[in-house]
């Protein structure tokens, strides 16, 4: 049976909202970036908003994060409801294709450069304070790395995608239909882990240079 405490379960829900709200802003990153491309359709469909009960996704914005928090997973990850785009509509699809696929990323790469900020201009002011910009870096630094791994639908197969000549393009969109099978298998095997693993070390080394 689990038990948890007070201060656990604070902890848990400064996690899980720090990841609600990195993948709610990694999905806008994605429609606000297609929009300036020519596609209109996130924004004509609400999605360009902050509220989260337009992103949240019961499964991977809630269920699986919980879990993974609770069996002590080495990363804690999880998405939004996708954002609609429609790259036909965009000026430049090709183009489009790699500056909304890498958006999300990279949202998630400012979040966590501007949680850093905020608790090395601030300092240690509040325990949970401190404990809620920590997580919410690091959560946004594994999803950043997790992201960009080249595998279906992950946003790294969209941007190599976009890299790659007609032929190999097709390789990958075939591949597209066993996507979650793969992805599937490589996170319940654990082979995802010592990459998982060393990106958390590197983050830590690098945030306690940072913060000291």
């Amino acid at each position: 049976m689990i038990s948890l405490s007070i201060a656990s379960l604070l902890e848990f829900g400064l996690m899980l909202a720090g990841l609600v709200l990195a993948v709610m802003i990694h999905e806008v990153a994605h429609g606000w970036v297609a929009f300036r491309c020519g596609d209109p359709t996130a924004k004509i469909m609400g999605r360009l908003t902050l509220n989260p009960l337009k992103h949240i996704d019961k499964y991977g914005s809630i269920i699986v994060p919980a879990v993974l928090l609770l069996v002590n997973s080495p990363a804690l990850f999880g998405w939004a409801k996708p954002v609609p785009i429609n790259l036909n509509r965009c000026r430049n699809p090709k183009d489009a294709l790699f500056q909304v696929s890498i958006a999300g990323p990279m949202s998630n790469l400012l979040q966590a450069i501007l949680a850093l900020v905020i608790l090395k201009i601030i300092g240690p002011a509040n325990q949970w304070f401190t404990l809620f910009f920590l997580y919410y870096a690091q959560t946004n630094v594994m999803l950043m790395a997790f992201n960009l791994i080249p595998i279906p639908p992950l946003d790294g197969s969209r941007v190599l995608l976009s890299l790659l000549p007609p032929q190999g393009q097709d390789i990958l969109l075939r591949m597209e239909r066993y996507s979650m099978f793969i992805l599937a298998i490589i996170l319940f095997t654990g082979a995802l882990d010592p990459f998982l693993q060393a990106i958390h070390e590197g983050f830590c080394q690098l945030a306690l240079a940072f913060l000291n």
